[in-house]
């Protein structure tokens, strides 16, 4: 169905939106925990609704996307907030178990990005973070060679100003897809969320302490795990400061994209990070820190 200018904004949560030709947008914040999306101000993700806390599925960004395309998002752990009419899922595709009782969108493809490609949908991918550029394949298999930009690499070990690197910092690209699609499906992988948050210039000691926890930050046990959580919140503080950052230019997003047609908006982290608890630094830890991300979908026409 095609919700028209009438109807728009009058369905009450996301099971009806569902119902409709709708276009999607899907952002993942790299690394970002739930408790830095909690704490930071961000009245522009508010606009689409209200996060949860939900476990993901991997402790790192491979694993955690593949299990997204595969239409598998972090889960809250409650049926009613699944998002599809009986609560299970939101995506289904044609490769799971039939249980047409608990479908959302259903889709005819081994991905959700294949599934809404078949469906008529222009795709596009968007990301900075290396496991996304050309030389790390295997999460670009998902894209045709047109559907993807990527920004380029950002330095984990020596923080600079990475806008360039960011794709919420490229809204001109992405909006201009958008505009130029009838029917779209954009996918967002946003790194500043990531060590080293660089997106505005760090004191000298957040700068030093990075470097020095750096290597710890992909799970490698290093001197640097003696720090401790005291002296982790200063990074803490940081992404928690670039998440409020990035909702603006979220809120920029969501004000130029075209609104002929419902976006289903789902916003998530991959994974989240420890700053010194338990003596461990980064992710690829199985602990809440890095388990636990905010999960938000929205319940409205925004």
């Amino acid at each position: 169905m095609t919700l028209d200018s009438k109807s728009r904004g009058k369905y009450t949560n996301v099971t009806e939106l569902i119902d409709y030709d709708h276009n999607v947008l899907f952002i993942t914040l790299d690394s970002c925990r739930w408790d830095t999306y909690k704490l930071a101000k961000t009245p522009n993700l508010d606009r689409i609704g209200k996060a949860k806390p939900a476990q993901t599925h991997a402790s790192f960004t491979l694993p955690a996307h593949h299990a997204f395309f595969a239409g598998h998002i972090p889960s809250t752990g409650k049926d009613e907030d699944f998002y599809s009419r009986s609560g299970a899922y939101l995506w289904r595709l044609n490769g799971a178990t039939p249980n047409k009782k608990k479908i959302g969108v259903f889709l005819k493809g081994d991905s959700v990005i294949d599934g809404y490609r078949k469906k008529g949908h222009k795709i596009k991918g968007f990301a900075g973070v290396s496991i996304f550029s050309k030389e790390n394949a295997s999460l670009r298999k998902y894209f045709k060679k047109s559907e993807f930009a990527h920004y380029g690499l950002f330095s984990y070990h020596h923080p600079r100003t990475s806008r360039k690197t960011s794709p919420l910092f490229n809204l001109k690209d992405i909006v201009s897809f958008m505009k130029k699609s009838k029917s779209w499906f954009v996918f967002i992988n946003e790194g500043a969320t990531h060590s080293p948050y660089n997106l505005k210039p760090m004191n000298k000691s957040a700068k030093s302490l990075l470097r020095e926890v750096a290597p710890s930050f992909g799970g490698v046990q290093t001197a640097a795990s003696k720090k401790s959580y005291k002296q982790g919140k200063m990074l803490h503080k940081i992404q928690i400061e670039t998440v409020e950052i990035l909702d603006k230019q979220i809120g920029k997003l969501l004000d130029a994209a075209p609104k002929d047609k419902p976006i289903l908006i789902i916003i998530c982290a991959d994974h989240g990070q420890m700053f010194g608890e338990h003596g461990k630094w980064g992710h690829f830890h199985n602990k809440k820190e890095v388990l636990t991300v905010p999960l938000l979908i929205n319940t409205k026409y925004v």
